[in-house]
């Protein structure tokens, strides 16, 4: 008889459980009017039956039941949660920091200046804003170079050559000079020829090339014009190339009186005979071929007298009158 009590009751828990499972809203209902029929049958029997009845878990399980229905809303909870969690999207680049709102990096790993990455550990710049000379961190100022290793020209993109303000193209060719060239030169002010339509490369100590220096020996000035000779050695008569003699002209507009540097085209007015181009004889006025030949006589000579004598000297060496 006891067997056959146990077998209902374990049908009976069977049927109350798969109950439950189907219909998880009613459970809390359903098993207490179950649990109210399970004691009126048990209540037909003897009591010695219904006393081990009352020994059995039927109770315990029925109201167990409610406590099960709990754990799905708690899953629920943790899955919602850990949803949240991933819906942040993390850094492309480190995996670590949640990225920013414009791009696919955090703030350590995104350039500045735009939402790309950067160019590497300890860079602030993507590899678009980053200066290309090898380890360098800073930015690029105009091209491709920031300001530290960009030619100083304004206009210029290109790197500076090594302890230099400049590139190649805009650095003085001179040997160990880190000038700026001058114009169209390949050199600097202190290195390019004075002559300013030259480009040439001055000579050493020299203020000009090689084809503008002056000729005289050792001078190492720029010549004039088309003159060979530079303005402290040019004859100073205007339209003269020639190289000046005794510091002013040269010989073709240099007095020919000995010592004498004053400008003329033979004799200056002090050293030139009065009647004519020669020079004069010294203290007299005229030259040896105009002064009476009387020593001392600085008087002209008389055109009639064929000894070279003036009117006075004529008649006193030669006797007789003059015609007047």
């Amino acid at each position: 008889m006891l067997r056959k009590i146990l077998s209902v009751l374990l049908a009976l828990c069977i049927i109350l459980c798969l109950v439950a499972c189907s219909n998880a809203d009613k459970n809390s209902l359903e098993p207490s009017s179950n649990v109210s029929q399970t004691e009126e049958t048990f209540s037909s029997t003897d009591s010695d039956e219904a006393q081990n009845t009352s020994e059995t878990p039927t109770v315990s399980t029925v109201t167990s039941t409610p406590s099960t229905t709990s754990k799905p809303k708690d899953e629920s909870n943790k899955s919602t949660s850990s949803n949240n969690n991933s819906d942040e999207e993390k850094c492309s680049y480190c995996g670590k920091n949640p990225a920013v709102s414009d791009s696919s990096y955090c703030t350590n790993c995104k350039c500045l200046l735009c939402s790309n990455r950067i160019n590497g550990s300890g860079y602030k710049y993507c590899n678009s804003h980053n200066c290309t000379k090898s380890n360098c961190k800073l930015p690029r100022e105009k091209g491709t170079y920031c300001i530290e290793h960009k030619c100083t020209d304004s206009s210029c993109t290109r790197e500076k050559e090594n302890d230099s303000l400049f590139c190649a193209y805009h650095n003085c060719s001179a040997t160990s000079c880190n000038g700026v060239r001058m114009g169209s030169s390949d050199y600097c002010a202190s290195h390019k020829c004075s002559n300013t339509s030259c480009n040439s490369q001055k000579e050493s100590g020299s203020e000009c090339c090689s084809s503008h220096n002056c000729n005289v020996s050792g001078c190492k000035s720029v010549r004039v014009g088309s003159s060979y000779y530079c303005a402290a050695h040019k004859c100073s008569k205007s339209g003269c190339s020639n190289e000046a003699k005794n510091g002013l002209y040269c010989s073709s507009h240099t007095c020919k009186a000995s010592g004498c540097t004053s400008e003329a085209n033979g004799y200056c007015s002090y050293h030139k005979c009065k009647k004519c181009n020669s020079q004069r004889l010294d203290g007299f006025d005229l030259c040896h071929n105009h002064k009476c030949r009387a020593s001392s006589c600085s008087a002209e000579r008389y055109s009639g007298s064929g000894e070279g004598y003036c009117t006075t000297h004529h008649r006193e060496y030669m006797g007789g009158s003059i015609p007047r």
